[in-house]
C-alpha cells in the first residue's frame, strides 16, 4: 500500500482538486484507493458528499476526527475501516475492480490539532520521549491497522500549513506531492515547506535515535516526488510566458512534473457540485481530462505500481 500526501504551505493552490483527481484516476485504472481528508475545511469531503449528507451520515461518528479522539497509547485501537465511506456518485463511474473510498474530515478538526500540540509539548517536556514519537504517529497507526491488500493507494489531503496534522500525514507517508500556482507567493511557499520538512525530519529522527529505536516506522522516510503546477493559464499550446518563468525556476531542489493542471475554474466548481471528479466526468472538456490523466500517469511512474502491473 502506497501512501501519498498532497501538501503545500499555502492555500488556494488547487490541492483538493489534485487530490480528488489523483485518487479517482488511480481507482479508474482498477486500483483500490482510500482518500483521507485531513483539512478542517473539509473541501475534499464536500467534493464527494453534499453538506447535508455529511452532517447526517458522516459527522456524527464517521470522520477522521473520531480516530484521533479514540486513539489510545495502550490497549486495542479502534478499527479505522469503521470510518470509511464509499461515495456512490463517484464510484458509479469507476469500472471493474477499482474502488474509491474516503475517510471524511470534520469542521472541528482544528480542535484535534490543538490537542495534538498540547500532547506533543507535554511529551517533549516529560520523561518519556517515546510518547513524543507516538503523538506524531497517530495517523500512521491508523493506516497500519488496515489489512494488507485492502487498498493499493492512500492519498491524503493535508491542511495548508505545516502543523501537527500535516506532520502526522508526512510521518505516515511514503511520498509527497506539492501543488503550486506558478506565481511568486506559491513558489516561495515550496521552499518554505521543504525547509520545514527537513527540520521536522531532523527533530523526529533525532528523537528516535536518542531512544535507540530500531523500528523503521520511527523515521521520517517520505520522499518528495515533485511539484505539480496548477491553475496554469495557457496561450495556445503552452503556458503564458509570465507563468512559464515560474514553472522553469529551480524549486529548492524539488523537480517539477512535466504535466500541469490547466485553469478551468467553472468546470472544477461544477465537478465538485456534482460529486464527480474531472477524470470521471462524461461532461468534462476532453483536453482537461487527458492532461489530468497524463499527469497521474507521471505521478504513478515516480511512485511505482505496488503490484507491478
Amino acid at each position: 500500500m502506497r501512501v501519498v500526501s498532497v501538501v503545500n504551505y499555502k492555500g488556494g493552490v488547487g490541492k483538493t482538486t489534485l487530490t480528488a483527481n489523483i485518487g479517482a484516476e488511480i481507482a479508474r485504472r482498477g486500483k483500490r484507493v482510500l482518500l483521507v481528508d485531513l483539512d478542517p475545511q473539509a473541501s475534499l469531503t464536500l467534493s464527494f458528499y453534499r453538506p447535508e449528507q455529511w452532517r447526517q451520515t458522516l459527522q456524527p461518528s464517521q470522520t477522521i476526527k473520531h480516530w484521533f479522539e479514540s486513539w489510545r497509547p495502550r490497549g486495542k485501537l479502534r478499527d479505522p475501516l469503521e470510518l470509511v465511506a464509499t461515495p456512490a456518485r463517484a464510484n458509479f463511474w469507476i469500472p471493474g475492480s477499482g474502488r474509491l473510498d474516503i475517510i471524511a474530515s470534520d469542521l472541528t478538526l482544528s480542535e484535534v490539532e490543538e490537542d495534538l500540540v498540547v500532547a506533543a509539548h507535554g511529551a517533549a517536556g516529560g520523561r518519556s520521549g517515546r510518547d513524543f514519537l507516538r503523538v506524531f504517529g497517530r495517523l500512521r497507526d491508523a493506516l497500519s491497522l488496515i489489512p494488507a491488500g485492502e487498498y493499493d493507494f492512500v492519498v491524503i489531503d493535508c491542511p495548508p500549513s505545516f502543523g501537527m496534522l500535516t506532520r502526522s500525514a508526512v510521518l505516515a507517508s511514503d511520498f509527497l506531492v506539492i501543488p503550486a500556482k506558478p506565481d511568486e507567493l506559491s513558489t516561495v511557499a515550496i521552499e518554505h515547506f521543504v525547509d520545514r520538512f527537513a527540520y521536522f525530519g531532523s527533530v523526529y529522527d533525532g528523537a528516535a535515535v536518542r531512544l535507540r529505536s530500531a523500528d523503521p516506522q520511527d523515521r521520517v522516510s517520505a520522499v518528495i516526488l515533485g511539484v505539480v503546477f496548477t491553475m496554469v493559464r495557457f496561450q495556445g499550446k503552452a503556458p503564458i510566458l509570465a507563468e512559464q518563468i515560474y514553472i522553469d525556476r529551480h524549486h529548492a531542489g524539488v523537480p517539477a512534473f512535466r504535466g500541469v493542471v490547466r485553469e478551468n475554474h467553472s468546470f472544477y466548481a461544477d465537478a465538485a457540485s456534482e460529486s464527480v471528479p474531472l477524470v470521471l466526468s462524461d461532461r468534462a472538456p476532453r483536453l482537461n481530462v487527458e492532461e489530468m490523466r497524463s499527469l497521474v500517469t507521471e505521478i504513478i511512474g515516480r511512485i511505482g505500481d505496488p503490484h507491478g502491473d
